[in-house]
């Protein structure tokens, strides 16, 4: 994650099970594992989110892997800071599929 610093993180998987809190993040070092196939339900979708302490911006990737009804991967993500609120799927421009690998 190319973050430095204290962040609000959130993490949901496994079928609404979430983690949140407070961690420092130092980039390129700090690594989040968001599925496993050794847990129940640990090949479902996820998402994880960060947010500056100060609530100044913040951001969150989801990943949606393709179905028989849509056929590619998704990554939504979606910024805020004070100047508004972007949403967009990153699968229009790059190929996503690593970020699910393993589901």
């Amino acid at each position: 994650v190319p973050l430095n610093g204290m962040f609000h993180v959130v993490i949901k998987k496994q079928r609404g099970a979430v983690f949140e809190g407070i961690m420092n993040i130092t980039a390129n070092k700090t690594a989040f594992k968001l599925f496993s196939i050794m847990l129940p339900y640990g090949m479902e979708p996820y998402s994880i989110a960060f947010r500056a302490l100060d609530n100044s911006y913040g951001f969150a990737l989801s990943f949606l892997q393709a179905s028989s009804i849509r056929n590619k991967n998704s990554l939504f993500v979606t910024y805020f800071d004070e100047n508004g609120y972007y949403t967009d799927d990153a699968g229009k421009y790059i190929d996503v599929s690593k970020f699910g690998v393993g589901l």
